[in-house]
C-alpha cells in the first residue's frame, strides 16, 4: 500500500507521479473516494490528518471485473461492447506529464491556505516553487514511462486515426477503424515509436 511519501520510479529510477484512487476519511462513518495525482496525497494528509487518506489497491478495485455484461443486464442491447476495467476508466496509473509551475499553482488554488500558517497547503508540504523540490518530485517523464493506454490517448489527440464525419466514404470509415484496431493492439515499444514519429510532446 502506498504511503504519503511513496514514489513510482521510472525505468531509470526517475521520480514520477501517477494517478491514484484514495478514500478520504472525514469521520468514522464518512469517506469520499477521490482520484488524484500521487503528489497530492501528502497535501491531503496535511489537511485531513495523517492516516485519514487511504490509497485503494488497483487489483482490489478491479476484482470481479468482466469484459462482458450478463445478458440479463442488457435487455435492449445484447451485443454491447466489452466493458473497460474500473481502473482503466479512471485512468489510474497515468503519469503526470504537465508543467510543474502550472500544477503548483493549481494545487494552491484547489487546496487553499494552511489552517494555521500563513502559507498555502502546497507550500507547507513542498516549500516554495522556486526551491525546485516540487519540480524534482513530479519529474520529467519520457514517452516510454507512460502506460500504454495513456500513450494511445496522446497519439489519437495528435491526429492519428481521426474520427470520420458522417459523410465520409465507406473506405475512409474502414481505414479509420483499421488504424484504431492496429493502435489498440500495439505493444509499448511500437507505441513509443509511433508517438515519436508524430512528435508527441510531454509537459
Amino acid at each position: 500500500m502506498a504511503t504519503a511519501q511513496s514514489r513510482y520510479a521510472g525505468p531509470k529510477g526517475a521520480s514520477l507521479s501517477r494517478r491514484i484512487l484514495v478514500n478520504v476519511f472525514q469521520g468514522p462513518m464518512l469517506s469520499t473516494p477521490v482520484v488524484i495525482w500521487q503528489h497530492e496525497l501528502p497535501i491531503l494528509e496535511e489537511i485531513h490528518g495523517e492516516g485519514n487518506i487511504k490509497p485503494v489497491d488497483i487489483e482490489k478495485l478491479d476484482e470481479g471485473y468482466s469484459a462482458k455484461a450478463s445478458p440479463v443486464n442488457l435487455p435492449y442491447n445484447k451485443t454491447q461492447e466489452a466493458f473497460s476495467k474500473p481502473s482503466t476508466n479512471l485512468c489510474l496509473g497515468y503519469v503526470f506529464s504537465g508543467d510543474a509551475g502550472i500544477e503548483y499553482q493549481r494545487l494552491a488554488d484547489v487546496y487553499g491556505k494552511h489552517r494555521e500558517d500563513n502559507v498555502s497547503n502546497v507550500e507547507k508540504v513542498y516549500g516554495r516553487l522556486q526551491s525546485g523540490q516540487f519540480a524534482s518530485l513530479v519529474g520529467v517523464p519520457r514517452l516510454a514511462d507512460l502506460p500504454e493506454a495513456q500513450l494511445r490517448g496522446l497519439i489519437l489527440a495528435y491526429g492519428y486515426a481521426p474520427d470520420v464525419h458522417k459523410e465520409a466514404s465507406a473506405e475512409e470509415k474502414r481505414e479509420a477503424i483499421e488504424k484504431r484496431k492496429e493502435l489498440a493492439a500495439m505493444p509499448l515499444d511500437e507505441l513509443v515509436k509511433l508517438a515519436e514519429s508524430l512528435d508527441v510532446q510531454l509537459g
